[in-house]
């Protein structure tokens, strides 16, 4: 039977600038049933020091004979864990106080979800709140242009966890966590709380300019596979494509356009087929990105105008009245 209701998963290397908050950020939780598990991946500066010096039983600490690296030691984290839930914090962030006690009442009432993550307030160099969608759909659209949970704010249900037997994969470093997080929507819900729960940092020590380019190409194999789920092989000028169609950075050119409008029927029909997201859901959410690609589409005017129309997308868009004769103007003046 198990007792512990939440695993904190805290991996530590040479992180003593931030380590004491961190773990101060945990214990003073309003959720009280969980254990800190604290992996030193062999730590050179004074970590240890600072782990040691508290007494608070909800601690367990671990100490790998040698350092393993971050991808290891989660598993590693994972494998010994004893609470229910898993969830995740690193050594230079904070967790505020209501975190835990969030997150664990969301995952009792939506026994569906795998992974749930929060919106973080950014710390450190920048400043800022990031906001990411709440449901599985949407959150596996935005997986197909980058991660869309902060590694730290996530909690996991460990049964279901414990099905994968790839937790973390190696093949995929400095994109480990996309992988897997991509992976576990594949078979399980998904979900993001409403809520900043996290205080991220950013920082020199984040994942440098030298690991950039593993990272990027990592996450294209990760991206190509999503997209191959759902039907549709694509290249890197396909995934750059979708992703300024998805992040609206839009060309405004009538070649911009028919390309996108190109992919986005691709999708449309092999998702048809495959039948990867729900039907309406995915017909209306690509419908939405044809009419936002064209109502931003520069000085183009009314020939944009007559593209979304002449588009078998357009039917999946039901505008009103209003918003068509809002659009019909916009364009008029553009000519």
């Amino acid at each position: 039977m198990i007792t512990t209701a939440i695993t904190v998963l805290m991996p530590v290397y040479n992180a003593e600038k931030y380590l004491a908050d961190a773990i101060g950020s945990i214990l003073n939780q309003s959720f009280e049933n969980f254990e800190l598990l604290i992996i030193n991946d062999g730590s050179t500066d004074g970590s240890e020091k600072i782990i040691l010096s508290y007494s608070d039983q909800r601690i367990r600490y671990v100490k790998n004979e040698k350092n393993i690296k971050l991808i290891a030691t989660l598993n590693k984290g994972i494998e010994i864990s004893k609470g229910k839930y898993i969830a995740r914090m690193d050594a230079d962030d904070i967790s505020l106080p209501n975190r835990l006690q969030m997150q664990f009442d969301f995952m009792e009432l939506n026994l569906s979800v795998a992974l749930c993550g929060s919106w973080f307030e950014l710390i450190g160099d920048r400043a800022g709140v990031a906001k990411y969608v709440a449901n599985h759909n949407e959150i596996m659209m935005k997986m197909l242009c980058q991660c869309h949970f902060c590694h730290p704010s996530i909690i996991m249900r460990k049964s279901m966890i414990e099905t994968f037997e790839t937790k973390f994969d190696p093949t995929f470093i400095h994109a480990e966590d996309y992988d897997f997080f991509a992976r576990i929507g594949e078979k399980y819900k998904l979900a993001n709380i409403q809520t900043a729960l996290l205080k991220y940092r950013i920082h020199e020590q984040s994942v440098s300019a030298s690991n950039r380019d593993v990272q990027i190409n990592n996450s294209t194999v990760i991206k190509k596979r999503i997209f191959k789920n759902i039907g549709v092989v694509v290249d890197e000028e396909d995934i750059d494509l979708f992703k300024t169609i998805m992040q609206h950075e839009y060309t405004g050119t009538i070649e911009y356009l028919n390309k996108s409008e190109l992919l986005l029927r691709r999708l449309l029909a092999a998702n048809k087929l495959s039948a990867c997201f729900e039907g309406n859901f995915f017909e209306t959410y690509i419908a939405q990105l044809w009419f936002n690609t064209v109502y931003n589409s520069g000085l183009l005017g009314i020939e944009a105008f007559n593209n979304f129309f002449n588009s078998p997308i357009s039917k999946y868009k039901k505008l009103t009245a209003f918003v068509k004769i809002k659009f019909f103007i916009k364009m008029f003046l553009k000519r």
